[in-house]
C-alpha cells in the first residue's frame, strides 16, 4: 500500500509553520513571521507561500489556527490573533490554488488531535491539553472521544474573563486569562516595564 503525503499548517499569531507528514512524521518543514498586522488577503498568501514548496506530492492539507472555526464548511469566524479575521473562507481559497482536498480546525484542538494518535498521548482513553504561547488554550479527550464542543470552542478558556475591568484583548473583551499570561503580553509587559525601571539589558527591544 502507498504512503501517504500530507501538508499541516499551524497558522499562529507569530508563525505559519508547515510541514511535509508521512504517517504521523515530519519529513520536512519551514517557518513564516506571520505578518498578523496587514490584513487576511496577505496572511492567507503567506499560508499559500508556507504550503507550495510541499504540495507536488500531497494527498491533503489540514490547517490548525486559533480561534471560532467553522470546520464543516471550512469558515474561519473568528480568530483572537487576527482582528479583521471575520467569516473567511479559507478553506475555498486554498482548494482554488492547489486543487487539493482542505480540513480546518481549531489549532489547539488539532495538537491534541496529533498527540492522541501519534504522541505522548496514545493509547490514553482521557487527555488534556493545554498550551501556552501567543494565546492560551486547552483541549481534551475523554473516554476515547475528542471532546471540543459544538463549534470547536471548548478549551478557549484562555478568553475566560478573570478581572472585570481588567486591560482589553485581541478578543475585544476585557480581563481574559490570555492578556495577562499570554506570551505577547508577557513581553510586552515586561518592554513596559524596563523603560521605567533601570535594567541590566542593553537590548530589551529585541526581546520575544
Amino acid at each position: 500500500m502507498a504512503k501517504k503525503l500530507f501538508v499541516g499548517v499551524d497558522i499562529g499569531g507569530t508563525n505559519i509553520k508547515s510541514a511535509l507528514v508521512e504517517n504521523g512524521k515530519i519529513k520536512k518543514k519551514r517557518k513564516l513571521p506571520t505578518k498578523a498586522n496587514l490584513g487576511p488577503e496577505k496572511v492567507i498568501a503567506q499560508i499559500k507561500s508556507a504550503i507550495k514548496p510541499f504540495i507536488t506530492k500531497v494527498s491533503g492539507i489540514g490547517i490548525g489556527i486559533a480561534g471560532i472555526i467553522d470546520s464543516q464548511k471550512g469558515i474561519v469566524r473568528f480568530s483572537p490573533n487576527f482582528s479583521e479575521w471575520h467569516n473567511i473562507k479559507l478553506v475555498k481559497a486554498l482548494k482554488k490554488e492547489f486543487n487539493k482536498p482542505v480540513r480546518i480546525i481549531n489549532d489547539v484542538n488539532a495538537i491534541c488531535l496529533g498527540e492522541w494518535q501519534y504522541g505522548a498521548a496514545k493509547g490514553y482513553k482521557n487527555v488534556f491539553l493545554f498550551t501556552l504561547g501567543t494565546g492560551v488554550g486547552g483541549a481534551a479527550i475523554c473516554e476515547g472521544q475528542p471532546l471540543f464542543g459544538a463549534n470547536g470552542f471548548s478549551g478557549e478558556f484562555g478568553h475566560s474573563v478573570i478581572k472585570f475591568n481588567g486591560p482589553k484583548c485581541s478578543c475585544g473583551n476585557y480581563g481574559c486569562l490570555e492578556r495577562y499570561v499570554g506570551a505577547k503580553y508577557i513581553v510586552a509587559n515586561a518592554k513596559r516595564k524596563m523603560r521605567k525601571k533601570s535594567t541590566s539589558l542593553k537590548h530589551y527591544k529585541k526581546l520575544t
